[in-house]
């Protein structure tokens, strides 16, 4: 059986790849908004929205 925090970790991964804000995502699992930002932002699809966006600037 996987550790309680293996499983924390694998379903808040896969509520950031689902596109779940951030602040559901924090209260859902009690945890600071923060933490999410800098463990879990990088499995959301709005990650480098900003970048993309760059992209299609045009000069």
């Amino acid at each position: 059986m996987s550790p309680p925090n293996t499983l924390k970790h694998t379903a808040i991964t896969w509520m950031m790849q689902r596109g779940v804000p951030i602040w559901q995502v924090a209260g859902y699992f009690s945890t600071s908004t923060s933490t999410i930002k800098s463990t879990y932002w990088h499995h959301h699809p709005d990650w480098h929205e900003a970048a993309l966006e760059s992209f299609d600037r045009r000069a």
